[in-house]
């Protein structure tokens, strides 16, 4: 390590370094790396369940979170619609 810059021996440090700590978390293969990798994308699609179907319509229904809207016709501002499309035969108004 002699002939290394100053730059290079702090990368070396720092790799040793994260090299320990997934060693010391107990992973010592690529296939612990995916293993670990695949649990962590898990825990997060639980989460994006548990926030999409139990945690936002609580807060939506208690007011704490606006809700989302989702439809053409669920804006305001589109009292009149459908009137676009009333004299249009090929398309259906949703």
């Amino acid at each position: 390590m002699d002939n290394l810059t100053p730059d290079q021996k702090e990368a070396v440090v720092n790799s040793v370094k994260l090299g320990g700590v997934w060693a010391s978390v107990g992973v010592s293969s690529w296939s612990d790396v995916a293993s670990m990798l695949a649990a962590i994308l898990s825990f997060l699609f639980i989460l994006e369940w548990c926030w999409k179907k139990v945690l936002r319509p609580l807060l939506e229904d208690r007011g704490i979170v606006r809700r989302k809207r989702r439809r053409r016709t669920d804006r305001a501002d589109r009292e009149d619609f459908g009137a676009e499309t009333a004299g249009d035969t090929d398309r259906v108004g949703l």
